[in-house]
């Protein structure tokens, strides 16, 4: 009796082994392709954030831009042909009265130029920028943000407008009093500003 049990066992045991063996080759590449798959994913994860860490660096750098450009103001006497040297001049003294020596520029008769300016400790996010003139009245500005060795640029075109003083933002404007009696509304006609009496 105890022979025909081992007997059994042995004839089980063997189909056992040769059924691990069945599932161990289907699963296998399984698990290779299910590895494959998620090292994948963390590739186009890591992808993904440095493309997003290069279109910060080139908004970061818009921002710095705007906000330099924002303080230039060009006398009316200026000839249009130079509108950039002016623009050039007042940028770099502003950066020169504010002591900042991150921020380097440089002109070549046609276009302002910053080099690499650093954005983090690391050095691995950074902005350029170039401005140039495209006719009378547009500048184009480029900004390039990087991040590592992905780069994003934006392109942002300037109007160059005359500033007017706000004393003709008003609607009414006397020397004299003025006296309005009764029941007296004035309207601006496209803003409220222009109702204003100064």
């Amino acid at each position: 009796m105890k022979l025909v049990k081992k007997i059994v066992c042995q004839k089980h045991g063997g189909a056992i082994l040769i059924l691990c063996m069945i599932f161990i080759l289907i699963l296998s590449p399984l698990a290779v392709s299910m590895a494959t798959f998620s090292s994948t994913n963390a590739q186009l994860a890591s992808n993904q954030r440095k493309v997003n860490g290069a279109f910060a660096s080139a908004e970061s750098g818009l921002e710095v831009m705007r906000y330099w450009l924002s303080h230039v103001t060009i006398p009316s006497s200026t000839p249009s042909s130079n509108y950039l040297l002016k623009i050039a001049d007042i940028f770099q003294n502003d950066l020169a009265a504010n002591d900042i020596s991150n921020i380097s520029l440089s002109y070549d008769g046609s276009t302002i130029t910053l080099p690499s300016v650093m954005l983090a400790s690391a050095g691995d996010m950074s902005f350029e920028a170039s401005v140039r003139q495209l006719d009378d009245n547009t500048l184009q500005m480029d900004v390039t943000g990087k991040n590592n060795k992905i780069t994003r640029t934006i392109r942002v075109n300037y109007n160059i407008g005359s500033h007017r003083h706000h004393a003709f933002d008003y609607g009414i404007a006397t020397k004299g009093p003025l006296h309005m009696q009764g029941n007296v509304d004035i309207s601006g006609l496209n803003d409220s500003t222009e109702a204003d009496v100064y």
